[in-house]
């Protein structure tokens, strides 16, 4: 019998994010006969080899109770056209949707969604039973790292059977450029002769921009910052101001992807600290990986799913999130260290090329579906 999926996401392309990233190239490194895909009715979808049926809803709200009828018509349309094996849930709003089709589902998990969810249902006991149903009934939960699987165990969340499927990079995309740094240094106008470390992620707190400024205040003067990432940078030009940094600093706002390769072949050292706030996480950190790929040592903040995304003294230096005094400390080890920063970026592209790249955690999802759920 022919094993078919089909995958209910709210995330997908042309959808900005992480996640829309991720399940965008797992689906392109399947079998497209095994695939079909249930998402949003967004306006410029590129083309995609599997069939696609979409809702129009905004993505704001898309769970509300007065929703549900257009969600659970699509999914009967997707069943008689398609006649799927099981289903794939890329968000926990599906999975508590009463008269979701009663077919063996698994759900997809990243960290702050989990989280999210266990927030609102603490102290609703109906909302909390709904959320325990939907792990309860899940024939998998497939997670972006174990510390991620863990915490919904911590959570008291029933797993029938847990399994990680890691976020994957693009080797042929995200590689070392055969150009000198002055030349795409000018490309950004970032500064030639300093040493940069690379900051790229969105403005919030739990990334540990802050953090980074403050470390920077405790580094030699030779050693400049450029921090890039969709979303408002003031308070950290502000930041920055006061702290006597400003001529140190440089602030990109969002970079296109296609312009990330060059951004990190630009830098010296990738660093995303974190600053842990409760309620937040960090799932995994798939710039890590995209920085490692180009040929970057990488320091990161010891929380969530770095510690996975980071081979400490293999690919990269991990430190205490939150603390500007340790993260200085490995910077600075950083800098006077051409040797080290040199061994860890060759260790970090060999990691990636194997274990880390698209086709081989498609490969996983696949290997993992055909067991538990056709």
């Amino acid at each position: 019998m022919p094993c078919r999926i089909l995958f209910a996401l709210l995330d997908f392309p042309p959808v900005p994010g992480g996640m829309s990233r991720y399940y965008a190239h797992l689906l392109q490194h399947l079998p497209p006969e095994e695939v079909v895909l249930l998402t949003l009715q967004v306006a410029g979808r590129p083309p995609v080899p599997y069939p696609v049926e979409t809702v129009p809803l905004e993505r704001r709200g898309a769970f509300s109770v007065a929703r549900y009828p257009r969600w659970l018509w699509a999914f009967r349309r997707a069943l008689q056209r398609y006649r799927p094996s099981a289903l794939l849930l890329g968000h926990l709003g599906f999975a508590k949707m009463p008269g979701l089709p009663r077919l063996p589902y698994g759900l997809f998990v990243h960290g702050l969604d989990v989280l999210h969810e266990h927030k609102k249902a603490r102290h609703n006991p109906l909302k909390r039973r709904r959320l325990q149903a939907a792990f309860g009934r899940a024939r998998v939960v497939i997670a972006n790292s174990r510390a991620t699987l863990n915490l919904v165990r911590q959570l008291g969340l029933p797993v029938q059977e847990g399994v990680v499927v890691y976020p994957g990079v693009d080797p042929r995309v995200f590689r070392p450029l055969n150009l000198p740094k002055a030349v795409l240094r000018r490309q950004f106008g970032l500064p030639e002769g300093a040493f940069l470390v690379l900051f790229v992620g969105r403005p919030v707190r739990r990334k540990g921009l802050q953090v980074l400024l403050r470390a920077l205040t405790l580094l030699p003067e030779e050693v400049h910052l450029a921090a890039a990432g969709p979303g408002d940078f003031e308070p950290y030009r502000r930041q920055a101001r006061e702290q006597g940094l400003a001529h140190r600093t440089w602030f990109l706002g969002a970079v296109p992807e296609e312009r990330l390769v060059a951004l990190y072949n630009a830098a010296d050292v990738f660093a995303l600290p974190g600053d842990p706030e409760p309620h937040d996480v960090e799932g995994f950190g798939i710039v890590f990986l995209e920085a490692n790929a180009c040929g970057l040592p990488v320091v990161g903040g010891r929380w969530g799913g770095v510690a996975e995304a980071v081979a400490s003294g293999e690919t990269g230096l991990l430190v205490e999130p939150g603390d500007p005094e340790d993260l200085a400390r490995a910077l600075e080890q950083l800098y006077q260290d051409a040797d080290l920063r040199q061994r860890l970026a060759r260790t970090g592209r060999a990691r990636v090329l194997q274990a880390f790249t698209w086709p081989h955690q498609a490969q996983r999802l696949r290997a993992l579906y055909r067991r538990i759920l056709c």
